[in-house]
C-alpha cells in the first residue's frame, strides 16, 4: 500500500528530524524533536528565523539552546497541555527506536565475533570438509544478519510512520487550540501569544508595529432582532472580509464577542490607518441575506481604534490605547477609524 504524498512528506521530515538531532548531538526528547520537526517542516517561520540567527552566530546547538527555543515557541501553559497529550506516545516511540538501534548494534557485534572466529579457524584448516563447513556457517551467520537488518529496517520504518502520525496530530491539535471555533481565524489565546512575540521583535529590530481593534456596530441589537444564527453569519462574514484586507505576517483574531483585533508588524500609524479604512469600507459594502426569505438585512458597519507600539511598553498598554480609539469612534458616530497616539506622540503634535 503506497503512502499519500502528505504522509510521505511527513515521513521524510520525521527521518530528517531524527538525523538532525543525531548530527547536533542533542537528546532525542519530545521537546527537541518538536523544535526541529517544526523547523524542517517550515511550519513556524519565527522559530526558523531564530534558529538561523543562532547558526549565523556559530553558537553550538546544545540541549540548553533547544530548550530555550522550545520554551519560547511551544512552552506556554496552553500549548504545553496540547503537547503533553502526545508526549507519552512520542516517548514510547523514541524508546522503541533506541531499543532497535541497540539491538542492531548487538547483532553486529555478534556477527563480527563470529567472523573473527572463522578467520582464526581458517589459519590452520584440517581438511577441505572443515573449510566447506566453515563456509556454510559463515553463510548462515550472514543470512541471519541480513534478516536481522531487514527486521530492524521494517521496525524503524514503522516507528517513523508513528512519529509522522504523532506530528500530524500535534499540528492539528495546536491549530485547533489557537483558532476560533466559529470563524476559523485566530482566537484570543493566539492573539496574546503573537502580540507578545511581535512586540518583542519590534523592539529588537527597531521596527514599527500597530494594532487595530474593531467592534461591529449595533451587533447586540442585530443579534437580538434576527437571532444568533444570523449573528453567527455576520461574524463569519466579517472575519472573511478582514482577512481579505490583510497580508503577509499581519494577524487577524477574534478578540471577544463581536470584537476583532489585527496586529500589523512593520507598519506605522499611517499604514495602519490605511488598512483600517480598507477594512471598514469593505465591511460597509457587505450585505447579509436571509436564506429562507431572501431578505437583505442592510449594511454592516464597524468602528475601529488604532495604536502604535512604543518600544518597551507592555502589551496591555498598546491594547488599551487601541481600545480608547475604538471607544472614541463609537462616541463620535460609529463606522469610522480613530487613531489613538501615545503620550509622546500627543506632545510632539
Amino acid at each position: 500500500m503506497s503512502l499519500s504524498p502528505k504522509n510521505e512528506l511527513s515521513r521524510e521530515i520525521s527521518r530528517a528530524t531524527l538525523a538532525k538531532l543525531d548530527e547536533l548531538g542533542v537528546a532525542l526528547s519530545p521537546e527537541n524533536y518538536t523544535v526541529w520537526y517544526y523547523d524542517l517542516a517550515q511550519a513556524n517561520p519565527d522559530l526558523s528565523k531564530m534558529l538561523r540567527q543562532i547558526e549565523a552566530q556559530e553558537r553550538p546547538f546544545n540541549n540548553d539552546i533547544c530548550a530555550e527555543a522550545y520554551q519560547r515557541f511551544f512552552g506556554s501553559g496552553q500549548q504545553a497541555r496540547i503537547i503533553d497529550e502526545t508526549c507519552e506516545r512520542m516517548e514510547k516511540t523514541m524508546n522503541r527506536i533506541l531499543s532497535q538501534m541497540g539491538s542492531v548494534t548487538t547483532g553486529t557485534n555478534t556477527y563480527g565475533q563470529a567472523l573473527e572466529g572463522f578467520q582464526a579457524q581458517l589459519a590452520e584448516p584440517e581438511s577441505v570438509s572443515e573449510v566447506r563447513n566453515m563456509i556454510q556457517e559463515v553463510l548462515q551467520e550472514t543470512r541471519s544478519m541480513q534478516d536481522h537488518t531487514k527486521q530492524l529496517e521494517t521496525a524503524l520504518d514503522e516507528s517513523t510512520k508513528e512519529l509522522a502520525s504523532i506530528n500530524d496530530h500535534l499540528i492539528a491539535a495546536r491549530q485547533q487550540a489557537l483558532s476560533d471555533g466559529l470563524t476559523g481565524i485566530a482566537n484570543r489565546r493566539c492573539f496574546d501569544e503573537k502580540l507578545e512575540e511581535l512586540t518583542a521583535e519590534a523592539t529588537r529590530e527597531n521596527d514599527p508595529l500597530c494594532l487595530l481593534i474593531g467592534d461591529i456596530d449595533h451587533f447586540k441589537t442585530f443579534n437580538d432582532t434576527y437571532g444568533h444564527r444570523v449573528g453567527d453569519q455576520v461574524l463569519k462574514q466579517v472575519a472573511i472580509t478582514v482577512t481579505q484586507c490583510i497580508k503577509g505576517r499581519d494577524l487577524v483574531a477574534r478578540y471577544g464577542g463581536e470584537e476583532f483585533a489585527v496586529i500589523l508588524p512593520q507598519t506605522d500609524l499611517k499604514g495602519a490607518e490605511r488598512v483600517s479604512e480598507q477594512i471598514r469600507q469593505s465591511i460597509e459594502k457587505k450585505r447579509i441575506t436571509l436564506k429562507a426569505s431572501g431578505k437583505t438585512l442592510g449594511a454592516i458597519t464597524m468602528s475601529l481604534g488604532a495604536s502604535q507600539y512604543v518600544p518597551g511598553e507592555s502589551q496591555s498598554a498598546l491594547v488599551e490605547r487601541a481600545d480608547q480609539g475604538l471607544y472614541r469612534a463609537k462616541r463620535e458616530g460609529r463606522n469610522r477609524t480613530v487613531i489613538q497616539p501615545s503620550e509622546p506622540e500627543k506632545s510632539a503634535a
